[in-house]
This record gives C-alpha cells, sequence and structure tokens, in this order.
C-alpha cells in the first residue's frame, strides 16, 4: 500500500496483484471466505480498491484505476461476471506471458542437467550481453 501511495502522489495509476500477508490490506477482505465467482472488495479515501475474487483459488488484487464493478466475459461459450479489475488485470498480463513463453522456448539451460554446464553457458552467453 506504500508504493500504491507513492505512485498516487506521482499521478501514476496502477493495477497488480498482492500478496495475503501484506501490511494496511483490509482484514475483512483478506479473511472472507469466498464461494467459487464471489468476490468482496473495499476503497479507501484515496481510491486504492483491495479486491478479492474467487474462481479456482482466491486472487487479491490491488488497484487505483478501476473500483468494485463487475462485467461479462466469454468463457469456453458461457457468459460469466467477472470484476472489471480481473479483466483489466489479464488483458494486460496476456503480453508478458507471451514474451516469458517465448523466450522460455529458446533458453540454452532448458535441458542441461548438470550445474557447471549451466553455470558456463551463463558466463559465455551473459558475457557478450554486458560488451
Amino acid at each position: 500500500m506504500d508504493l500504491a501511495n507513492q505512485l498516487l502522489n506521482h499521478d501514476t495509476h496502477l493495477i497488480g496483484t498482492i500478496r495475503k500477508n501484506r501490511r494496511d490490506l483490509p482484514m475483512a477482505v483478506v479473511e472472507a471466505k469466498l464461494e467459487k465467482g464471489e468476490s468482496i472488495a473495499m476503497e479507501n479515501q484515496r481510491g486504492i480498491t483491495v479486491l478479492k475474487w474467487n474462481n479456482k483459488r482466491d486472487v487479491l488484487v490491488l488497484s487505483k484505476k478501476h473500483s468494485n464493478g463487475k462485467r461479462t466475459a466469454l468463457k469456453k461459450g458461457r457468459a460469466i461476471k467477472k470484476p472489471k479489475i480481473i479483466l483489466a488485470y489479464n488483458e494486460a498480463k496476456s503480453s508478458v506471458d507471451m514474451s516469458d513463453q517465448m523466450t522460455s522456448y529458446s533458453s540454452p539451460l532448458r535441458k542441461t542437467v548438470k550445474w557447471y554446464k549451466k553455470l558456463a553457458i551463463e558466463l559465455i552467453l551473459n558475457t557478450a550481453d554486458y560488451v
């Protein structure tokens, strides 16, 4: 929450997941027991929203840009209601996930088992990047 407040001081919006053991989170949201598809959210005076949503597991999301509202989304041909914060987070996160997936395919360290081979390849390949 400290980082969120500092970003707001610089007129920067944020959205992202947060661990449940972080300081200054509202305990009513963190400790709430939710059924599948349910959500609970609280907003502070500065407009920072903490949302907990359960689909397969509990997810805590922190956002300055969105409030607690739901929108209909299609999943496997069915219309389901999801919080706007979750939809915005998934939309922004998809390009990062795709980038991570593409880089994982070309990693030279993926199939090497021996630690000394990993170290040698890491030193050879990464030293060229620093020149």
